[in-house]
Formats: structure tokens, sequence, C-alpha cells
């Protein structure tokens, strides 16, 4: 059997260096856990040397497949790095330690986030677990609508739905395989962003789709954030035969990031 030589993909961890707690934790469980996922670690403090350069720092980030941030405690290099992060769209998993803070900034809620405990053994077997399963279905996620089917250019006139419309079919399409076989409003919501398309036209693509029979909207739980409720959509059997009879009209689009993509603003 030939050996698979492809590089594995890589986690930048951003986490405070105490000499103590957190490296530990690092050591102890967030690295193990990251190299079960089949993905290599990175630490500032170990890529960089015991003195990382902020520019060094966001290359890193930058190159990273996702991220992973120990946001326990209040560390500006910490939250800064974290915006830096979230400001590419990296895939990014937060990590909390529970008896630290139970509330995390508005901004960041809605993302994926860990809270663990660390008032026993079995805690810390949760957090490596929750960590292993979190960025398997981050990178599978990213994987997943990375390459998406879109109208080929002067193919609108060909269909009677928007632009805007197919993206959303074609990403609800695209988790349709998935154990849930549907996609968080949340990912919907920041893969139509990065196409330029507004909120308005989630709305509008959302609610057409639902009324036309394309599109289903279910509420899902999410175990692993407090039992927290969140919406999720999924392709009908209707939406399905319009793809595949309609394939022809569609093409791959491969994201192109352009020079000014890193300019955005940091969301804090």
């Amino acid at each position: 059997m030939t050996e698979d030589k492809r590089p594995k993909p890589t986690c930048f961890v951003i986490q405070s260096f105490d000499g103590g707690t957190y490296d530990r934790r690092y050591r102890e469980t967030i690295k193990p856990a990251l190299l079960k996922a089949e993905v290599e670690p990175q630490r500032a403090d170990e890529i960089l040397g015991l003195n990382p350069v902020i520019d060094k720092i966001e290359t890193a980030i930058e190159s990273a497949s996702i991220c992973i941030a120990e946001v326990s405690e209040d560390n500006p290099n910490v939250w800064l790095e974290l915006g830096y992060a979230l400001a590419l769209d990296r895939p990014t998993v937060i990590l909390c330690d529970k008896s630290k803070r139970e509330k995390l900034p508005f901004d960041i809620q809605h993302r994926p986030i860990i809270f663990y405990r660390t008032d026993s053994r079995s805690g810390y077997e949760e957090l490596e677990s929750s960590i292993v399963k979190w960025i398997r279905n981050e990178l599978d996620s990213s994987k997943r609508i990375s390459n998406i089917r879109m109208l080929k250019p002067g193919s609108e006139k060909a269909t009677d739905f928007e632009d805007y419309e197919v993206a959303i079919l074609s990403l609800a399409f695209a988790f349709w395989p998935t154990t849930s076989g549907s996609i968080g409003h949340w990912q919907l919501e920041q893969k139509l962003k990065e196409m330029n398309f507004t909120e308005i036209a989630l709305a509008l693509g959302v609610s057409g789709l639902v009324e036309k029979g394309y599109l289903n909207e279910k509420l899902l739980i999410d175990t692993d954030y407090n039992n927290e409720e969140y919406k999720a959509y999924s392709v009908t059997n209707a939406a399905i035969k319009w793809l595949q009879e309609n394939k022809n009209l569609l093409e791959v689009k491969k994201q192109v990031i352009s020079d000014d993509y890193y300019d955005k603003d940091i969301p804090f």
C-alpha cells in the first residue's frame, strides 16, 4: 500500500505561556488530542522560540488549517490572536475552564466552544475527547464547503432561482451526507458572507426555499455546548432532484483570496 505523503493539517494553539497550569494542559491534554485527530500542533513558543514576534504569529495563523484558543483567563495577546484568526475566518475551536468563567463575550458565544472541567481526571478525558471531535468536525465542514457547486457565468437566466438561492441549496446539499444531514445557521451565514451575500440574501433565500419546498429548517441540540438549541437547514428530495437535473448549469467555485482579504476588522 502506498504511503500517504500529503502533509497533515496544522492547528495553531492560541494560549498563555505560564510555565505551569496552561503549559501543562497543552502538553498533557491539548497536544495529545490534536495528534489523535491527525493534526499537527503548533504553539508560538515551540515554533518561534521564547520571544515570539507578532508578525510571525500572524503568519502562523494565516497558514494554519485550524486554530484552538484557550480563553479561560483574560490575556491581551490571546484575545488579539483569536480576533485575528476570526477575522481571517479561520476555523477556530475555543476552550474555556468552567471554573474560571461560564459566559464569554457576545461576539464569540455562537462559535464552537468547549467548556471543560478540571476538578477530576474525567474532566481532562472529556476535554481531550471533545477536542478530537470538534477538530475533526470543523475540518470536515471547512473541506465540504471550500469547493461548492455554483451557477456558471451566463446561466442565471436558465433557472428560476436567484444566485443566492443556488448558493444556499449547494451549501446545504454539501452537508446532506453527514450524520445530521444539515448545515447550521451560523455556518451558512458565514459562508454566504464570504461570497459577498448579505444577511438580506440569507433571509430571502431561506424563506423562499422553505416556502417552495426545497429547504427544511429544524432545531438541533448542541450536546457539546450546554445543550443549546440552534437552527439548521437541510435539502428536501425536490432540491436534490433539481440539483441533479441542473448540474450542467453548475460549476465548482474555488475560493480566491484577494490581497485585501487579510485587512478585515478584528471582530471585537
